[in-house]
């Protein structure tokens, strides 16, 4: 190896091949990080010198302080530390300098303690600001991180299986290539036990670890990440050991080593107390949460003294925030969380479904491999489902077979002896003893012949309109859990109110335990499709297996190649729309009744109200109005509907979309501040009343222009507070004066920040009124553009069509382009 030899990339010194092999491995681990690295040390080397600091703001505003320290030279950048306490208050600026002249002067010893900043640009009120050098230090580098432990591999598992032909002596197999063995579950035990001994040697002594997940449920794939459940419980009010830690005894390798570690953590929280206690009873989302974030920085903060942990990142934002770290010795990822025991007395059901048969654990972990293989299950979101969502549909499936192999939950619930585990309010216990359990029939099933039954039941079902549930141990129709609830769930929490579960997902199912919660709620439309195609493509080589089995035949379905249906791709827009003039047509994403009522219902009483006290008849936005239309279709097949769903159906696709369009017209005339078009002629009416009752015109030439271009409309941006803007989803044409599209995300993040507690659709009409206060609106002018919108239902979605009626130039291109992308992510985002 040459002396001196470093890395091209980030000038890393290499003393031997070692070193290279494990550098170019960090290097392409590392990849786009790594680059951005490089670049972040560059910027820092050329700043050097060129920025200060500054602090002490009090009630500044930017525009000022820019102002006042502008005179020193050029500002090239300004990075603003806001206030925590007041988020609209700067807390400290950095400003950095073309030149270094400028900063010298800034800082000289006549200046430095000197800085008056006006506090309204051009008058006398003054405010001292301190000012100090900006020290740009390099990053110290970081070290690399643990190789992982040991993982599954397909080759050797696919060689493996090559010498057996029996199915189930594969599937067998399978299980024992990829399973945690002795070794793996101690090492896991042991990184929780080592946790349990830090935290209770660091004022945490009642403090409980609990692994859950694949590590204790028996289906855990080598090499698997640990899950961890941390409950601090009650921290006493005694002093905190300090001194040097022997990290190699075994009594206490992990141990912390911290001098003089206070609680300043908790005293700098607020509502501190339920810091160190552990969540019980039902509490509300939003205290749970702000505990667990406590208890996630608290956890960070000791973990970072730990030196057999490395990488340690609280992420605080997720629904169930946790600290994900790595053990150094072992290379095994952690996910630790401080929610509750939901997820430990989970993984309790699932070991307890994995041993009432001897073929259920291989079978799981078998439909498990295929998934993993095609990346369709698994942490991370994305486009697959999560892996307890996949044993959950498992489960299911072993539940309604024609002689079952496992119980529905609510019939274990039964037999409880004591009082029920509650988490949250939920029942979270099961009967666990075989013995006092109805018996089940017999079913002689091998193990290939159910895991070929998994993927044609789920092949052969629409999941788009199913409802799954292990409480029920079955499959039903959406529609009918919306008319009555089974009766199995009489006595049980109301699990369908506007924030419980999410029926109108692409699959819906629910967590045996937690009944308000859909496991499939985030999974995309092509994960959707993707899956649904995985489905197929598996049944279809299982069945070509079962015709001609071959030595290492479970091989064939481990190198698919897994082909989704493609997305729907519209047509011409003039065949959906029955032949009107649509330029464009776009769907528009799947919204839940309840989240779509509750959006509607934001707009509905203030409309109402004012509707009533007109003498016009307008269309008033309820439940009555809305399904005006089907009314007399209800009233005369009211006795058909129990036997006939696709009429009922249909019924609840009209009623759904005529609330969408109702929808749409809020986003236009409210959010957007469109002008419908029989308020439009209304104005333009009534300024045109007013010209001829008005004053004699001097130039007669006014008198040949066309009407529309001497008509004065009153566009004033504030409209009386008794005005009423019909929403009717059947007046669908509307009036443009204002271009909404162009410079709107400058206000977003403000308007967003600032109104917290208001709905999307409010946050909306919040930025509009921004943008249009910058306006000055053109009152002599036509309208920029007049256009219709037009809601059908194609296949099962809706989809939304533009026709232009009215158009100067050809802005009714640039309207359209943008509102194909911000209408479906608005509705998204409801």
């Amino acid at each position: 190896m040459e002396k001196g030899l470093s890395c091209r990339l980030c000038n890393v010194q290499i003393t031997s091949y070692l070193d290279m092999d494990a550098h170019s491995g960090i290097i392409r681990m590392g990849g786009k990080n790594h680059r951005k690295r490089q670049f972040q040390d560059s910027k820092r080397e050329q700043q050097e010198g060129k920025g200060v600091y500054i602090n002490q703001l009090g009630d500044l505003k930017l525009s000022s302080t820019q102002a006042y320290f502008s005179q020193f030279g050029t500002i090239t950048n300004i990075f603003i530390g806001w206030d925590k306490a007041k988020q609209d208050k700067m807390y400290s600026l950095i400003i950095e300098y073309e030149e270094e002249a400028s900063v010298q002067k800034i800082l000289s010893r006549d200046l430095r303690n000197k800085h008056w900043v006006p506090v309204v640009p051009g008058e006398r009120k003054l405010h001292r600001v301190r000012v100090s050098e900006r020290k740009v230090s390099n990053a110290r580098p970081r070290s690399p991180s643990p190789p992982p432990p040991p993982q599954i591999s397909f080759g050797e598992i696919q060689v493996c299986l090559s010498v057996h032909t029996d199915m189930d002596e594969q599937i067998e197999e399978i299980m024992r290539l990829t399973e945690l063995c002795e070794e793996d579950i101690e090492e896991r035990n042991a990184i929780c036990k080592n946790i349990s001994k830090t935290f209770a040697m660091n004022g945490y002594p009642n403090c409980v670890v609990s692994p859950f997940g694949s590590t204790v449920n028996g289906l855990g794939f080598r090499g698997c990440d640990v899950d961890i459940y941390l409950d601090l419980g009650e921290k006493p009010t005694n002093s905190i050991p300090s001194g040097p830690v022997d990290f190699t005894s075994d009594e206490n390798p992990l141990m912390l080593a911290d001098e003089g570690y206070d609680d300043s953590f908790n005293q700098q929280q607020p509502n501190g107390s339920s810091n160190d206690q552990s969540v019980s009873g039902k509490q509300s989302t939003s205290s749970s949460k702000e505990s667990q974030v406590k208890k996630v920085r608290l956890a960070a903060q000791l973990l970072r003294h730990i030196p057999h942990c490395s990488r340690i990142h609280p992420i605080t934002g997720a629904r169930v925030p946790i600290v994900k770290f790595i053990h150094r010795r072992t290379g095994i990822n952690c996910d630790m969380s401080f929610k509750n025991r939901a997820s430990v007395l989970n993984s309790e059901y699932i070991r307890f479904c994995t041993e009432m048969d001897h073929r259920i654990r291989p079978l799981m972990m078998a439909i498990r491999l295929v998934f993993k293989r095609y990346d369709m299950a698994g942490g991370g979101g994305g486009a697959k489902i999560s892996n307890y969502a996949l044993t959950m549909m498992i489960i299911v499936y072993l539940q309604q077979l024609e002689k079952p192999l496992l119980h529905p939950l609510h019939v274990l619930q039964q037999f409880i002896d004591g009082e029920p585990e509650l988490v949250d309010g939920w029942n979270f216990s099961f009967c666990a003893d075989i013995s006092k359990l109805p018996p089940l029939p017999v079913n002689k099933q091998g193990l290939f012949e159910l895991f070929c039954g998994f993927f044609k039941f789920y092949s052969e079902i629409d999941l788009n309109s199913k409802f799954l549930s292990p409480f029920l141990g079955k499959v039903i129709d959406r529609y009918v859990l919306k008319e009555r609830l089974p009766e199995e769930y009489s006595g049980r929490p109301e699990f369908l109110r506007p924030e419980g579960l999410l029926l109108d997902k692409f699959i819906c199912l629910q967590d045996p335990f937690e009944l308000t919660f859909n496991m499939c709620r985030n999974l995309p439309e092509r994960g959707y499709r993707t899956l649904v195609a995985l489905f197929h493509q598996v049944f279809n080589t299982c069945k070509l297996l079962k015709e001609s089995p071959c030595p290492g035949g479970f091989n064939k379905l481990l190198n698919l190649e897994i082909v989704p249906d493609e997305n729907i791709e519209l047509p011409d827009p003039m065949q959906v729309f029955d032949g009107t003039n649509v330029y464009m047509a776009f769907l528009l994403p799947d919204i839940s009744e309840v989240t779509l009522q509750k959006h509607l219902d934001i707009f509905t009483t203030d409309i109402q109200e004012k509707a009533a006290s007109t003498d016009s008849i307008e269309m008033t936005i309820d439940d009555n109005t809305l399904a005006k239309d089907t009314t007399e279709n209800k009233d005369n097949t009211m006795q058909e509907e129990s036997q006939n769903t696709e009429l009922a159906k249909d019924v609840a696709k009209e009623q759904k979309k005529k609330k969408i369009e109702v929808l749409i017209s809020i986003i236009f005339c409210k959010c957007l501040q469109f002008m419908s078009a029989k308020e439009y002629e209304d104005k333009k009416t009534c300024s045109k009343t007013k010209d001829q009752d008005g004053s004699q015109r001097s130039n007669e030439d006014e008198l040949c222009q066309p009407d529309e271009k001497r008509t004065k409309l009153d566009l004033s941006i504030e409209k009386p507070k008794d005005s009423f803007l019909p929403l009717n989803p059947q007046n669908n044409e509307w009036v443009v004066y204002h271009h909404v599209w162009a410079g709107r995300k400058r206000f977003h993040a403000e308007v967003y920040a600032m109104k917290e507690d208001l709905s999307v659709l409010e946050k909306e009409m919040h930025i509009t009124d921004e943008q249009r206060s910058k306006y000055t609106p053109m009152l002599d002018l036509p309208p920029d553009i007049i256009f219709k919108h037009h809601v059908k239902i194609y296949q099962n979605h809706m989809c939304l069509g533009l026709e232009m009626v009215q158009s100067r130039k050809k802005l009714y291109e640039n309207l359209f382009t943008w509102l194909r992308s911000y209408l479906p992510e608005l509705m998204k985002s409801l």
